[in-house]
């Protein structure tokens, strides 16, 4: 692949509108000609990396092929154009948590306890798979029409493993270390931090461990002050285990109490 943006990818999938872009590739709604219908295409820049990490690239977009989740947007086709690496997944319509919490500010309590559950599983899928996300934050979960959050975002220059400052980091993410399950779970509770308070728990680099949501947001319960608190852990070693124990804590967090009996 040139380092032109070709048209047409794969003699299949027509580039339409550049939605994306980072130091690799780019991201682009596109148009399958073949099946008829708008797609999402990343396509990596030809000069952008040595043939060591074009591997790299190819292979860890195969491997984000075999995540199948309800939770993850789906890999429709990996391939190579000219050399260089591409994925097209699914096209999603709906708005990132990102742009949510813009529009609307802090969500109900009950809301996010879903909305991040939907992501622990997605990353729990991509877990398993042997796949980390490596750069968890409000843009990488989208809502598809039906109301589903996807996680989205894997591939292409989400493998870069150079120093990370972005406040959504884990600490041992931003001291260069390379991209590991626990860092994923700091991130999504940044994330989790942001949508609760409107603001991420921290500003700047962390000078120890955060407030509590419940002290911005008093109606916060302390279960879920203490989850939060423990995926935002320095050490990676006491974060939440897996995915899917956030996911479970986080649904009997939002699952409603029995009214206590009258006396």
């Amino acid at each position: 692949m040139s380092d032109a943006t070709p048209s047409l990818v794969a003699d299949r999938y027509r580039l339409d509108e550049r939605i994306g872009s980072g130091p690799m590739g780019e991201v682009w709604r596109g148009y399958d000609t073949r099946a008829d219908w708008v797609v999402a295409v990343k396509v990596l820049r030809a000069r952008a990396a040595g043939a060591a990490t074009r591997e790299m690239l190819r292979q860890h977009a195969q491997a984000v092929a075999r995540v199948i989740h309800p939770n993850v947007a789906m890999v429709l086709d990996v391939g190579d154009h000219d050399g260089a690496p591409f994925l097209v997944m699914e096209f999603l319509t709906g708005l990132s948590l990102g742009e949510e919490l813009a529009a609307r500010g802090p969500l109900k309590i009950v809301e996010v306890c879903d909305l991040i559950g939907q992501a622990a599983a997605g990353l729990d899928a991509a877990h398993r798979a042997g796949v980390v996300h490596g750069r968890v934050d409000p843009g990488s979960f989208r809502l598809a029409a039906s109301g589903v959050l996807k996680v989205v975002g894997f591939g292409m220059d989400e493998r870069e493993t150079a120093r990370d400052s972005s406040r959504y980091a884990a600490p041992e993410r931003a001291a260069g270390q390379a991209a590991q399950v626990p860092g994923d779970f700091y991130a999504l509770g940044c994330v989790c931090y942001e949508l609760l308070c409107g603001r991420p728990p921290f500003e700047g680099t962390p000078q120890g461990p955060p407030a509590p949501p419940s002290t911005i947001r008093p109606e916060v319960p302390a279960e879920l002050d203490r989850l939060v608190l423990a995926m935002l852990a320095e050490d990676p070693a006491r974060r939440p285990a897996s995915g899917e124990v956030i996911r479970r804590t986080l649904a009997a967090i939002a699952r409603p109490r029995p009214a206590a009996p009258m006396t």
